[in-house]
């Protein structure tokens, strides 16, 4: 960890947080939230694979969840993009929609558990324990939206997370979160 220049930012409030510098990218390393003593989480090859996309133009898909689990949060927007550097003292990486976009979201770094390069279908980077719940579709016939998505959690509940007026696009839906497509 020694071959990385570090910063530590202390806020009005009492927290500070403490970035890595890796390629010219900061990425947050350490947090110390009203005192309650450091807690660091280090992933240099997340890191390494984030700072090789930068200005790339290469477009992924970017798959949040819980990096101790490693389930993945089903997020549906702001996952596919290119990644690039904000501005300013720290750059830290953001994900930009397409070419013509002027910005982005910042990456939550700590909680990227899969990377995909959505032109080579290919997995970047991926957690050791990185999983989907399983989605289930289910139909109705006498709603507005018959097709529903019904998503069966690790912990054993059922919930309709999604809801479609037709079958392709519900099925493509699946695929997009199941990662087997990558525009819905």
């Amino acid at each position: 960890m020694n071959k990385y220049e570090k910063r530590v930012i202390k806020l009005d409030n009492g927290n500070s947080f403490e970035y890595v510098n890796c390629n010219g990218t900061w990425f947050k390393y350490g947090q110390n939230l009203q005192n309650e003593g450091w807690k660091y989480k280090e992933n240099e090859t997340l890191w390494n694979v984030v700072s090789s996309l930068v200005h790339s133009g290469r477009r992924v898909r970017i798959w949040y969840g819980d990096t101790e689990t490693g389930r993945s949060w089903n997020e549906e927007y702001y996952v596919t993009g290119t990644i690039g550097r904000s501005t300013g003292n720290i750059k830290i990486p953001i994900l930009i929609h397409n070419a013509r976009s002027y910005g982005g979201s910042s990456l939550l770094d700590g909680c990227i558990i899969r990377i995909d390069d959505i032109k080579q279908k290919r997995t970047l980077y991926k957690n050791d324990n990185f999983h989907v719940e399983k989605l289930e579709l289910k139909t109705e016939l006498n709603l507005d939206y018959p097709y529903r998505i019904m998503q069966h959690k690790d912990s054993g509940e059922v919930q309709n997370v999604a809801n479609f007026k037709d079958i392709k696009r519900a099925l493509r839906w699946i695929d997009f979160m199941n990662g087997d497509r990558y525009c819905k």
